[in-house]
């Protein structure tokens, strides 16, 4: 076996094993189609798998609560985080999980999400 054969070789066993351990979305029936080959959905799985295991171990990810990504009306990954939540009404924020069934409390972020869409549609006019 010639030694580019062995590299070769090395690098699919690495990258199977990279791709496997990152979790795919459950199917929860809540509208979203989970795909389950995100290289058919035009993703590098080992990339992917290696940003959100990154963000994953980030100590100062910001109070992330979760990632999504999406494409084509697919989910394609998530991952949930623990973070600092204040709920409507509460005076302290508390810690909390993190997960795919939590509602999230929304507040400035629609009026940010809203000026986007606004903007996006007058460039499009």
């Amino acid at each position: 076996m010639k030694i580019h054969q062995l590299l070769v070789m090395i690098y699919l066993v690495a990258t199977s094993a990279m791709a496997s351990d990152c979790p795919q979305p459950a199917s929860l029936n809540d509208d979203w189609e989970v795909t389950a080959n995100v290289q058919a959905a035009g993703f590098d799985a080992v990339a992917l798998c290696a940003v959100l295991t990154e963000i994953d171990n980030d100590k100062n990810a910001n109070n992330m609560h979760a990632i999504l990504v999406a494409r084509r009306s697919q989910l394609i990954a998530e991952r949930y985080f623990t973070g600092h939540d204040k709920l409507v009404g509460d005076w302290f924020e508390r810690e909390k999980i993190f997960g795919a069934s939590d509602l999230h409390d929304m507040r400035s972020i629609s009026k940010s999400v809203l000026g986007l869409l606004i903007n996006k549609a007058t460039i499009m006019l």
